[in-house]
């Protein structure tokens, strides 16, 4: 069910159908779930994040490794880093310490967090604007198949991150929205020459 999640507050959503056996098969289905119980958010939120900040505090180490980066990334991003923008749902201030981290030394204006009033598609938009770039001059790339679809209608080239927490009915449905799939290699390729 993890491929339906939006951000690390819906984990609450994803540990309450398991204990009550629910079986969540589809965005549809996560997001009608996730309205049923929408009261438990709020306090939840709030715990998760107070969880993380002590686990932080405590035990940075252990968090680092839970947060790891994927096999070439680092390469990858420090290579990049004056040519791409990282948006997220994750805390800004956690990407940023997670790269620092790995050895990744990149620009924290570089880094944009979504969140629930400024969503990824909203800060696309901004991006094109700040940047005076068309759409054909961005490429925006998630493994989650909800946000893809909603991007796409920008215009902007969207890929689909098949290495990440998708599942093989969005893998194949990508092809009826023109998303393009790609694994991990595929993407390094088709940036290398940027």
């Amino acid at each position: 069910m993890r491929p339906y999640i939006r951000s690390g507050e819906d984990y609450i959503y994803l540990f309450h159908a398991l204990n009550d056996g629910i079986i969540i098969d589809s965005q549809k289905d996560f997001d009608e779930f996730h309205i049923a119980y929408f009261d438990r958010k709020e306090s939840y939120y709030q715990l998760f994040y107070s969880a993380r900040q002590t686990l932080m505090s405590s035990n940075r180490d252990n968090w680092i490794t839970l947060n790891p980066l994927y096999n070439g990334m680092d390469e990858f991003l420090q290579s990049m880093q004056n040519k791409i923008h990282i948006v997220s749902t994750k805390v800004s201030k956690y990407i940023i310490e997670i790269l620092k981290s790995n050895g990744v030394k990149f620009n924290p204006k570089r880094v944009h967090e979504a969140d629930r009033g400024f969503s990824k598609t909203d800060i696309i938009i901004r991006l094109m604007r700040e940047y005076n770039l068309s759409t054909s001059n961005m490429i925006f790339i998630d493994d989650h198949f909800d946000t893809l679809r909603k991007i796409k209608s920008t215009g902007v080239r969207c890929m689909f991150a098949g290495w990440g927490y998708n599942t093989n009915k969005q893998r194949s449905k990508c092809h009826k929205l023109s998303l393009e799939l790609v694994d991990l290699q595929q993407f390094y390729k088709e940036f290398k020459g940027l």
